[in-house]
């Protein structure tokens, strides 16, 4: 199988810190990404895991999503976070602002995995690359052309640093 673009989607349940669950231990990192009907039969066709909702009463249509894991363990993924005209990449250590950040658009890639357990076979999405553009508020649209400073230490100079 080959790696997978979604371009222009939306995602849900993100978990990027990869906090405990009800349902996951500690440091499992997934979100799901939002399909339209027509791609999630056509992924699910080719393998892949696909969680399918169907409507209620609250939530009338019928809902359909793919989960990404989001692993540092063989390879880190390329994780961009866009903010005005700054791409900032986030590591393990920062990726977790996704979580809470009011996101406008988010593109990304996913690299497929298949597994089997006893006669059940599937394709789980690991995440592989990630953009993502955070709306931004009135305010930061109106001070976008103030860069951030580099945070400084009192003292700190060339001419007194140890090193």
């Amino acid at each position: 199988m080959e790696k997978l673009t979604i371009k222009h989607c939306s995602i849900m349940w993100r978990n990027f810190e990869g906090r405990k669950t009800e349902y996951k231990p500690e440091g499992y990192r997934t979100f799901h990404v939002k399909l339209d009907e027509e791609t999630a039969v056509q992924l699910a066709e080719e393998g892949w895991s696909i969680t399918h909702r169907p409507g209620n009463e609250k939530y009338p249509e019928d809902s359909y999503s793919m989960k990404v894991v989001v692993s540092y363990e063989k390879f880190a993924p390329t994780i961009w976070m866009i903010t005005g005209d700054r791409k900032i990449p986030l590591m393990e250590e920062t990726v977790r602002q996704l979580d809470y950040a009011d996101l406008e658009d988010i593109s990304l890639v996913v690299s497929p995995s298949v597994w089997k357990s006893g006669t059940r076979t599937g394709v789980t999405a690991y995440l592989n690359t990630l953009y993502a553009v955070v709306k931004e508020d009135e305010l930061a649209s109106e001070y976008a052309w103030a860069h951030e400073a580099e945070p400084s230490f009192p003292g700190e100079d060339e001419e007194t640093m140890p090193f």
